[in-house]
């Protein structure tokens, strides 16, 4: 099979990350690292963002959790939140969950949406309307960077326009 996999002919030649999935859905995550392995040695021993965080469920679904755990926090986001939800995800997959909630609380207000969902899987249901509560309606622009939630306050309608639509933010047309 790594013979396949390396082959041109492969769909799994190119490092596309949807190309992995197949691999790991059909229960061969020892094949997807191989193939990150031989694409990382073309490239000099370099591993690029996208294939970094494509590596760990994989090493996750070989036993390795906690090995990917601690190679996504060692990683120059590891700390942040976009790391979270991956690091959250590796672990509740290994049936860690109250880790999985830990890690995104940490990160709470970048990760509300998936740190509810862990709160419900362990059957918070209160817990977990209070974060997406605290968090507001997803793409709010309530928070710390705007005074003022959107459409409100400063709102105001061009001459000739109804306050609705693309035509409400340019000047009428004259005829």
């Amino acid at each position: 099979m790594a013979e396949v996999i390396a082959s041109r002919e492969s769909p799994l030649h190119r490092p596309v990350p949807g190309r992995l999935v197949p691999v790991t859905g059909e229960g061969r995550p020892q094949e997807g690292l191989a193939h990150l392995d031989a694409l990382a040695a073309r490239r000099g021993g370099q591993e690029g963002r996208e294939l970094f965080w494509i590596r760990l469920p994989l090493m996750a679904a070989c036993g390795r959790v906690d090995e990917a755990v601690e190679q996504a926090r060692a990683h120059a986001e590891g700390t942040t939140s976009y790391a979270a939800p991956h690091i959250a995800e590796l672990l509740a997959g290994a049936e860690r969950t109250e880790d999985a909630v830990g890690v995104l609380e940490q990160q709470a207000p970048a990760n509300s949406h998936a740190l509810a969902g862990y709160l419900i899987d362990l059957g918070r249901i209160g817990e977990a309307v209070a974060v997406l509560q605290e968090s507001g309606p997803a793409g709010s622009r309530a928070g710390p960077w705007h005074d003022e939630p959107p459409f409100r306050g400063g709102a105001r309608t061009l001459p000739g326009t109804s306050g609705c639509g693309p035509a409400a933010s340019r000047p009428p047309v004259k005829r």
